[in-house]
């Protein structure tokens, strides 16, 4: 499962599981659903135990937070029989969710053009390319925190 379906299945699920009340049947559906996250997150630490390059090892890495955020998110909902419809506060903050993440995806493609450019590039080029991959690196790794 690649990493954007992965989002939009747990993003579906938790926004799912606010916006409908809940019978004993629907707990119980719940807390299979949070199982399955949780095996997806087990999934994803074995995607980053294996991955082999550090491209690969980010990419699983954000995809472990995200999984692991999501689960927070849907273990923090109230296993009440009145749980309300997700306020606009909580919709907002998924916008924000998705944007931090296309953000990072730009940024990571970026990176790896750069890093073309520095295994040809030499001299002062090679220095000045390698002083702007380390600024993206930090902006990097604020936005995998935001996820």
């Amino acid at each position: 499962m690649k990493k954007s379906e992965f989002k939009a299945y747990i993003r579906e699920e938790i926004i799912s599981v606010l916006s409908e009340e809940m019978s004993p049947a629907e707990a119980q559906a719940k807390k299979a659903n949070l199982a399955a996250a949780q095996e997806k997150i087990k999934d994803a630490q074995a995607q980053l135990q294996t991955a082999t390059t550090s491209l690969e090892k980010n990419a699983a890495s954000a995809a472990l937070k995200a999984a692991q955020e999501d689960l927070k998110q849907a273990n923090a909902i109230k296993e009440s029989d009145d749980d309300a419809e997700p306020t606009a506060a909580d919709l907002k903050k998924k916008d924000s969710v998705a944007s931090a993440s296309n953000k990072l995806q730009k940024l990571v493609s970026k990176m790896k053009a750069m890093a073309k450019e520095y295994k040809e590039a030499e001299g002062d080029k090679k220095e000045k390319i390698k002083d702007e991959l380390k600024k993206l690196t930090a902006e990097k790794k604020k936005l995998e925190a935001s996820l």
